[in-house]
């Protein structure tokens, strides 16, 4: 019997993309259930379209991924619009929300995602916003791809150094400068000898006061992020997070990552913490004040007995229920078309697209200024400063 083929596509192959949606159906083709084709957006062609059954659409929000989208359903496609962050409430201070305010890409992705057959995301806050808008909702979890098939933990060289990390994009810095840095100067006071830091991605405005605390640039390439976050053997993870909306609807990413590398994490007691850190055995939940994140991280640098505890058992929840394999048959069951629909035939020569370039930098740099005009030059000029930091 022949298998239902799967196109999905994303503007680039961000972390997103390979973590929530690539990673389970590449499982899914190994395992003989589907034929499985990734792209970059710029890159889908007419053949790839009308060879689909199913097409997903990973956090598309340009004219390109909707056009796609609408040649898919008159075609009679089965379509999926993948979505791990709420894209309609971004917050203004964040870096992404020039882009996501404009009122062309908000208008795409509301109707991307009412072109969709059904809204993949993994959040139950984000389902319940959207499901609206479609004939079907599901919330599926994503893997943790920094397991390893054995626990095997870098060893420590120094006992006595204790190293406190944290793993994130540069969005995070803000809120990083307002909630952490008081906590951070405290604890380095505390502990004067032997307490470091390590933010990987995010660069807050107090590292350089401190030759205590390292900055690690973000790798934007998701192999040679897995690759740092592996090397790091940090002995505290902080994933603080702010108690709004928006935030609410996010993954749990740094649960995953910090629990695959062996790192002992302290979450916000807020949504989605709370879906998955169970306090004092796979985490530590703290509220959102000055006291209680000393607190926890103190108890961690003291009590090596709990450290050690949710060590293992953070583990132990990833490789029972966050392997690539686990999510993959949560993608089958949730979405059962996934195997067994079929597209009517249609030839290439019925998919009609419009192209205009598949350099995703003049992509980007006319996108730019169709967007903002003259205004095109600084923001061109503040991004690139921005990859420089």
């Amino acid at each position: 019997m022949e298998k239902t083929k799967v196109l999905a596509f994303c503007l680039k192959e961000i972390p997103s993309a390979t973590v929530g949606v690539v990673s389970s159906l590449n499982v899914l083709e190994k395992k003989g259930y589907i034929d499985f084709c990734f792209k970059e957006t710029l890159a889908v062609t007419e053949q790839e379209v009308a060879w689909a059954d199913i097409i997903v659409c990973i956090r598309g929000c340009e004219n390109i991924e909707r056009e796609i989208m609408k040649e898919g359903q008159r075609l009679g496609k089965f379509l999926i619009y993948f979505m791990d962050d709420d894209l309609l409430n971004i917050p203004k201070n964040s870096a992404s929300a020039l882009y996501f305010d404009l009122p062309h890409i908000r208008d795409n992705i509301l109707g991307i995602i009412k072109l969709s057959n059904c809204l993949w995301t993994t959040n139950i806050n984000l389902l319940k916003k959207y499901e609206s808008y479609v004939e079907s909702a599901v919330t599926i979890n994503a893997p943790s791809l920094l397991l390893e098939n054995k626990v095997s933990f870098p060893t420590k060289e120094n006992d006595d150094k204790i190293t406190i990390g944290f793993a994130g994009s540069i969005d995070h810095g803000s809120y990083l400068n307002d909630f952490l840095k008081q906590i951070v100067f405290d604890v380095l006071e505390l502990y004067p000898n032997n307490v470091y830091f390590e933010f990987f991605g995010a660069k807050p405005d107090f590292i350089e006061l401190s030759d205590r605390i390292l900055h690690i640039p973000y790798a934007n390439n998701y192999d040679e992020y897995k690759k740092i976050m592996k090397s790091r053997n940090w002995d505290v993870g902080l994933a603080p997070l702010q108690s709004t909306e928006f935030h609410s609807c996010k993954y749990f990413n740094k649960y995953l990552e910090y629990g695959a590398i062996g790192t002992p994490g302290i979450y916000s007691k807020v949504e989605p913490y709370v879906f998955v850190v169970e306090e004092g055995k796979t985490g530590l939940l703290s509220d959102n004040n000055y006291e209680d994140w000393l607190r926890a991280i103190e108890s961690l640098i003291n009590n090596k007995e709990l450290s050690e505890k949710i060590k293992e058992q953070s583990y132990k929840q990833l490789q029972e229920a966050f392997t690539s394999e686990k999510i993959a048959e949560e993608v089958l069951s949730e979405i059962p078309e996934i195997c067994s629909y079929k597209a009517p035939y249609c030839s290439s020569k019925e998919v009609k697209l419009t192209r205009e370039t598949n350099n995703m930098y003049l992509f980007k740099i006319k996108r730019i200024f169709q967007n903002h005009g003259l205004s095109a030059f600084y923001i061109i000029i503040k991004k690139i400063i921005m990859k420089l930091k």
